[in-house]
């Protein structure tokens, strides 16, 4: 499979598992938090599976309506020079932007197990380490195996009634594994780093994060308007220039706390954890979902090109050749001073490979065949297009093997 199709591939296959979470999201707008987190949460893991199931697992493939193909007639001598090689200028772009998009990620890491040597260490909570640092301004969680809280300088100075709120908080994300998931999203958006929707995906799962966090804290019996009183004025502290927050998850972001307001005073909001049962139940349809789905594809490999590939006129762009490997002319016939002109039929495929090359007259010496289907199948070609769509085309092609 070529890289070109492999990626438009997973970007439709991707849109179409973002419109199924957005529905199941709004489905659950009237259910708790939680719930539509999860919608969110198994989104991401399938979009990674995506490339690798397409790789890897047999593809399930799909008959594409049959096109048709424009008559191509090329000569040549052999002894012609060879044009160079088009670069894979979309691969290049692609890995340039998936880099960009993960470098912050891997900064956010290395600075915050820098920093955390720096830190001044206060009791744990709930079995987790608890650092308070003036290098960050909001409180923050980050870690799986070894979870961390980190406070902003003088928050042992807190009341106590604020320390047991956030505390409650930021070890609500650590027992629901959000800095898994929301690494996870991190990850995928690098690797989808050209789809919009996948970055507004990502927004959604740490807005559900945060008020399924929020549902948790007021389930402890915290009183609403304290709650949000804590929240406002932690925002209030938030200074951006000391945001490490690629590889954290910070209690407090301005750009979505006046929804989180309004959820905690909200007496009508239902507030309730997922249940194991329906942790199990989205896992099943994530598997079920994606690895299928991934397996989907046209069926676009050399034998389904050659069966589509047919001579007939038509109003399409004629391929263009980029690349010409020249037939080695036989060493023995070259002796014996023997010229001839071979025919034959060439298989030019949606990406501009030729797939197949078959002789269209079987001449006296089958040495010229060989080399003449030798250097035809590396051959390589601006793809024909018809409507702009690329298409596999048959092609005549006639090598002159003449002594000069």
């Amino acid at each position: 499979m070529s890289f070109p199709i492999l990626l438009l591939g997973c970007a439709l296959k991707a849109t179409l598992l973002l419109a199924v979470s957005a529905l199941v999201s709004l489905a659950l707008r009237s259910r708790p938090a939680a719930h539509r987190h999860l919608a969110w949460a198994a989104l991401f893991p399938a979009l990674l599976v995506l490339p690798v199931a397409a790789l890897w697992v047999p593809a399930v493939k799909v008959a594409i309506p049959k096109t048709t193909a424009v008559f191509l007639s090329t000569v040549t001598n052999a002894g012609t020079s060879a044009s160079p090689e088009a670069g894979n200028w979309l691969a290049w772009c692609f890995a340039a932007g998936a880099a960009i998009s993960l470098a912050p990620l891997l900064i956010g890491a290395w600075r915050l197990h820098s920093l955390l040597g720096r830190a001044i260490r206060l009791d744990d909570a709930g079995g987790v380490r608890v650092y308070a640092t003036p290098e960050v301004s909001v409180p923050l969680t980050w870690g799986l195996l070894r979870p961390v809280v980190l406070l902003p300088a003088g928050a042992e100075t807190w009341p106590a009634d604020r320390m047991d709120t956030v505390l409650a908080h930021e070890l609500s994300h650590i027992r629901r594994l959000d800095w898994l998931s929301q690494t996870v999203a991190r990850v995928a958006c690098s690797l989808y780093w050209f789809h919009p929707l996948v970055w507004l995906g990502a927004r959604r799962l740490k807005s559900e994060s945060e008020l399924a966090c929020d549902d948790d804290v007021l389930s402890l019996g915290i009183r609403g308007t304290d709650y949000a009183r804590h929240l406002v004025e932690i925002a209030r502290g938030v200074n951006r220039k000391k945001e490490v927050v690629a590889m954290a998850i910070p209690m407090a972001d301005k750009s979505n706390l006046e929804r989180r307001v309004l959820a905690i005073l909200d007496p009508a909001v239902r507030r309730a954890r997922a249940s194991r049962g329906l942790l199990a139940a989205v896992a099943a349809v994530v598997f079920v979902v994606s690895v299928p789905l991934s397996t989907i594809r046209a069926d676009d490999s050399k034998e389904g090109q050659i069966k589509e590939a047919v001579k007939v006129e038509g109003d399409m762009t004629p391929p263009a050749l980029i690349k010409k490997v020249e037939p080695k002319y036989p060493p023995e016939l070259k002796d014996q001073k023997i010229e001839d002109s071979v025919r034959i039929k060439i298989v030019i495929s949606k990406t501009g490979k030729v797939i197949d090359a078959q002789p269209i007259q079987t001449p006296s010496h089958q040495e010229f065949v060989k080399a003449a289907e030798e250097a035809l199948l590396q051959w390589e070609f601006q793809p024909a297009r018809k409507n702009g769509q690329p298409v596999s085309v048959i092609a005549d092609v006639e090598i002159n093997f003449r002594l000069q």
